[in-house]
């Protein structure tokens, strides 16, 4: 799926309008539609981290550099019910998923690495 997509595709499955992306990155309404068009390729760094917030997505998914949510069903679950009960899926070399419990000190930096993240928006 191209960026243009995605981020349409996004914006529409949370009900937003171009205007309520525009106000949340800080661009015009006309922006956000040449976004989803595909007439404006390249993005800002710094837009592409408000978008992904805007969106409720990974940067990388707006890249379309992954399709996998794992990350951001992480800080859902982490969100949810904060514990070190968090799991953590990623894809195995063979497609399948591995899952794996986390320790508390693993939770610990998971935390860290988000607040990091979240820092840098």
């Amino acid at each position: 799926m191209d960026i243009k997509e995605i981020i349409k595709k996004r914006r529409m499955e949370l009900g937003l309008t171009l205007l309520d992306i525009a106000k949340i990155v800080g661009v015009s309404e006309a922006t956000v539609s040449r976004w989803e068009s595909g007439h404006i390729e390249n993005m800002r760094r710094d837009k592409i981290a408000l978008l992904a917030k805007a969106l409720q997505i990974s940067p990388s998914s707006i890249m379309g550099w992954d399709d996998d949510t794992s990350l951001d069903k992480l800080i859902q679950k982490i969100d949810k019910e904060p514990s070190h009960e968090a799991i953590l899926i990623g894809h195995g070399g063979d497609g399948g998923q591995n899952v794996h419990k986390l320790t508390q000190e693993q939770y610990e930096k998971v935390v860290k690495i988000i607040d990091l993240l979240g820092d840098s928006k």
